[in-house]
């Protein structure tokens, strides 16, 4: 589930950290909506993909603490010294719709890659230089862009192959929110949402935009453990406005609990033994639906299922 602002039915958007998180060992950072993908990422072993060598990793919270969420529901982090403190970089949206009016919010579509995997296409992609001092190496690449999903992973949204392109070895692992285009005039009390990459760790990195007006993406690290993040990626150091961890994520939501219904068979009808039966049914929500996918979450905004 997402923390989400503002309770109520109506409500057309809500507000939820990005979650950050790096692993050391395997030089990688980690970003997520959804506490249960950090929780998992904290104990050594259970966030995929792990390393094809056998290494356990695990991730520790980087950025800033929330004061509006201060602790995940379970402590999971482990083994070692590290801490259950959610810590986010930015706070992302949980629909598409914008909340201001005007143009949709785009996705902020997660990919995944490990050593081993560029390998792994059709014809094989280039091997990795980096996984050769550090085989448990693993990536994480962020993008708003369909034409560098299908790049990155040979594949279109709809998991159709693109013929056109093998891919680097990269999987779609889904949807981590919404953020506002680049196309959209500065929105109020957001700033950018940078994008940088580090040729030597094979490690991109997200973080928000300094300055007075938080457009300033010149860094070459986040700040919390080190590298040097000076490559662009597609000719460009930002893919979207986002708000800054420290705004304010609101009050608990109050949107009604789902229904569901069985519209076919009908109640108290017979089959006979061994007969294939078609069950049809409706679902209602009027919050987001997401649907599971390889280590990760694709968010879909729906009023009927």
């Amino acid at each position: 589930m997402c923390i989400r602002d503002s309770g109520g039915s109506n409500v057309v958007n809500r507000k939820t950290p990005l979650f950050s998180l790096y692993s050391t060992a395997a030089q990688n950072h980690f970003y997520t909506y959804v506490p249960q993908m950090a929780m998992s990422a904290l104990h050594a072993g259970d966030f995929l993909p792990q390393p094809a060598n056998g290494t356990q990793i695990r991730y520790d919270g980087i950025g800033a603490a929330l004061a509006q969420y201060t602790a995940y529901p379970t402590n999971t982090c482990g083994p070692g010294t590290c801490s259950n403190v959610p810590k986010a970089i930015a706070l992302v949206h949980s629909t598409h719709v914008n909340p201001n009016g005007g143009a949709d919010l785009v996705p902020l579509y997660r990919m995944s890659y490990r050593c081993g995997d560029e390998l792994l296409t059709n014809p094989p992609h280039v091997f990795n230089p980096v996984c050769t001092p550090n085989p448990a190496h693993t990536s994480h690449f962020y993008t708003t862009d369909e034409l560098t999903v299908r790049y990155y992973t040979g594949y279109y949204l709809n998991g159709t192959k693109d013929l056109s392109n093998p891919g680097t070895g990269y999987k779609l692992d889904g949807i981590e929110g919404f953020i506002f285009p680049t196309t959209l005039a500065q929105p109020s009390g957001a700033v950018r949402l940078c994008r940088k990459y580090d040729a030597t760790r094979d490690d991109y990195v997200l973080f928000p935009g300094a300055g007075a007006n938080g457009q300033d993406c010149s860094a070459t690290t986040d700040g919390y453990h080190g590298g040097n993040y000076s490559h662009l990626v597609g000719n460009t150091d930002w893919i979207g406005w986002a708000l800054p961890a420290s705004a304010s994520i609101g009050p608990t939501q109050t949107n009604n609990p789902p229904t569901a219904s069985i519209t076919s068979p009908s109640n108290g009808a017979q089959f006979s033994a061994g007969a294939t039966v078609t069950i049809g049914g409706t679902a209602y929500t009027a919050v987001q639906v997401k649907k599971p996918t390889r280590g990760g979450m694709i968010a879909v905004s729906l009023d009927k299922v």
